[in-house]
């Protein structure tokens, strides 16, 4: 245990279990026979590498919900370029089994919800349908998954931040936070914060799933005209026309995560600023914090580095899980 308490020692480990999953996804994954399980390991993959990819905006807009006259030039200057990557260990263990969960149950709630639909005659391609499917999936699947992922989410916000919090790694994290005396039981102790949280997690989730689907939708539906009219054409012209279905496939994809990620990341930002503060502080008064802190500080700090993140952070996950869909045989 001690040794496991070494950061050192922490970051191998965390390397081993990422190396581990992602050879495990791509070797084993396509042989497995239930697609949902496939769908599963296609959603840890995306997720840890976007992750581990999009860190560095992360730990930017963390410390500049929790600093005053945050400059990047002068955080880099001090702490250094690592200081960006704080955080990542309790990251990649928390998603490994989080977003597992969480795929496998967004993908058997919607073809769930499809069948219902087409039971009581309801046209499930339709874009309110395809909002209100994804919405409702995607919630329910993250209530699941938050209550595993939450204390990870602490560690990660605490090292990121810094402050009087020094974890060496995420079993240094847990021991600690065991030991705080900020609940009468141990195990509230990784779930301060819990709520504001889950508001924020959600409700970004929720909203980027749902507009990424009906953006998708409606630019499929825009397309299906001129689809129609390219059957038609020679045998000759068939594999460019694949070629380029592809890559405007690519394009819609790019078009509607950008724009998911980018508006869930803004409309939940006044949240995560709350639930940063608590997550930092445990014995935050949420009355104090907003009278001292302006409309505009809680509303707009750090919602460029939030929007930025959430938007390439969109634009990844969705790509890959497109990608990676092809070689595990999956769909969203």
């Amino acid at each position: 245990l001690t040794k496991l308490r070494n950061g050192g020692t922490g970051y191998k480990v965390c390397g081993a279990t990422f190396g581990g999953i992602m050879l495990y996804t791509y070797t084993v994954g396509p042989t497995i026979q239930s697609e949902l399980y496939r769908m599963g390991l296609a959603g840890i993959a995306a997720t840890l590498f976007v992750e581990l990819a999009c860190q560095p905006i992360d730990t930017l807009n963390m410390k500049s919900k929790v600093s005053k006259n945050f400059e990047i030039a002068k955080f880099i200057e001090k702490k250094g370029v690592t200081s960006l990557m704080r955080g990542i260990q309790p990251v990649l263990y928390g998603m490994a089994l989080s977003s597992f969960i969480y795929f496998i149950l967004y993908k058997k709630l919607k073809d769930f919800t499809k069948v219902k639909m087409d039971k009581y005659n309801i046209d499930k391609t339709s874009l309110s349908s395809v909002f209100i499917m994804s919405a409702g999936a995607s919630t329910l699947a993250n209530l699941c998954a938050i209550s595993i992922y939450y204390p990870y989410d602490l560690v990660k916000t605490r090292m990121q931040i810094k402050g009087k919090y020094n974890y060496k790694n995420v079993v240094d994290a847990f021991l600690k936070i065991r030991k705080e005396k900020t609940s009468q039981y141990r195990a509230q102790n990784f779930f301060r914060g819990l709520g504001f949280y889950s508001l924020t997690f959600i409700g970004f989730t929720t909203l980027e799933f749902s507009v990424y689907e009906t953006i998708m939708m409606y630019l499929s539906k825009s397309n299906e005209d001129a689809k129609e009219s390219k059957v038609a054409l020679p045998n000759e012209h068939h594999e460019s026309l694949f070629e380029h279905k592809e890559d405007k496939k690519l394009a819609h994809i790019i078009v509607s995560s950008a724009i998911a990620g980018a508006i869930g990341g803004f409309f939940t930002n006044p949240l995560e600023f709350l639930t940063v503060h608590k997550q930092a502080n445990p014995k935050m008064n949420f009355r104090k914090m907003l009278s001292k802190s302006s409309p505009y500080e809680i509303f707009f700090k750090g919602s460029l580095f939030r929007t930025s993140y959430y938007s390439c952070q969109a634009v990844m996950i969705f790509i890959l899980l497109e990608k990676l869909g092809v070689h595990l045989d999956c769909e969203l």
